[in-house]
């Protein structure tokens, strides 16, 4: 008889749902690590005021300032988006201004 989804099943116990389990193992990505970049030199190169390059791409003004100064540096998502701005910056605020009008 099957179990009730509810029931808990005992240490070491197999799961009873075997399609889920039957996939190939696949190994864990390996890690990838983005160079850090030089914010100010990327705004200044813009030619924006940092209120105005944070309100471009979506950046908190005191998040800006706190790259700026070397007290914290950028990570994850913002890095990426940092790195897209300094190599194409007019294919970063198309992709931005186009993700602000579908949103209304």
């Amino acid at each position: 008889m099957a179990k009730h989804w509810a029931e808990r099943r005992r240490p070491g116990e197999v799961p009873d749902f075997p399609t889920l389990m039957s996939r190939p193992y696949r190994a864990p990505l390996t890690e990838f690590r983005l160079v850090d970049v030089d914010v100010a030199a990327i705004r200044k190169r813009l030619r924006l005021s940092q209120t105005r390059f944070a309100h471009r791409f979506g950046f908190p003004v005191a998040t800006l300032r706190h790259w700026e100064q070397g007290t914290r540096r950028p990570r994850g998502c913002a890095l990426a988006l940092l790195h897209v701005i300094d190599s194409n910056p007019a294919v970063a605020t198309r992709a931005i201004l186009g993700a602000k009008a579908a949103r209304g």
